[in-house]
């Protein structure tokens, strides 16, 4: 992680990866670094995580986690990885907050017109 980032905890895993929370060195600021592992991924796949980054880099939101940067990192036992390095949401995820309001149902009038 060239020195920017301390690793704290796995966040998330998956196929192709873990999502880290991680510390800016410079700054103390939380980001989430994911982390894909590039060795071993199909030309369609490294064309999709770089798309991906591509996508993340232009999006600008205001309730859209923000893209920081991205970089390649080698590691000995992994390989190459694709770092892609998040806002962190401290309060969680969207579902996380919303949950406790599933049971809860909303009713809708719909008024249409059909030509016949």
């Amino acid at each position: 992680m060239a020195g920017k980032y301390e690793r704290l905890d796995v966040i998330g895993s998956g196929t192709f990866g873990r999502a880290w929370l991680v510390r800016r060195v410079t700054t103390d600021r939380k980001y989430v670094l994911k982390e894909i592992k590039v060795a071993g991924l199909t030309e369609q796949e490294r064309h999709l995580a770089t798309t991906e980054v591509q996508a993340l880099a232009r999006c600008r939101h205001i309730n859209v986690i923000r893209y920081r940067e991205a970089f390649l990192a080698e590691t000995p036992d992994s390989g190459p990885l694709l770092c892609i390095v998040m806002q962190y949401a401290e309060a969680g995820q969207c579902f996380c907050c919303l949950s406790p309001y599933q049971n809860y149902t909303i009713k809708v009038k719909l008024n249409f017109k059909v030509k016949t």
